[in-house]
């Protein structure tokens, strides 16, 4: 098999998908306060909400993509071991 063992790389997308959640739990730690904004104007903290829905939007939408990625890594672990087992079976039985 050529390339990068998929052990390998569902370590380290199960690495990133640990760092985006904690990214993820920061972020919310941060939604905008109404206190901080109505100097600004009415509006000023409708605007700050949406944008940090948006950048929490985002911080989601990576982390299922890298989580589309470790269960792509997660089929080929399984697909390798059946064909090993498979294998193993047949010499078995020579």
């Amino acid at each position: 098999m050529n390339g990068t063992n998929p052990d390998d790389l569902l370590e380290g997308y199960r690495n990133a998908l640990d760092a985006l959640t904690d990214a993820q739990d920061a972020l919310a730690e941060c939604f905008p306060n109404g206190r901080d904004y109505y100097p600004q104007g009415a509006e000023a903290i409708s605007l700050a909400q949406a944008e940090h829905w948006k950048r929490r939007g985002m911080l989601t939408a990576i982390h299922d993509e890298i989580q589309e990625l470790a269960m792509f890594c997660m089929s080929a672990i399984d697909e390798r071991n059946e064909r090993a087992r498979e294998r193993d079976a047949r010499r078995t039985q020579a």
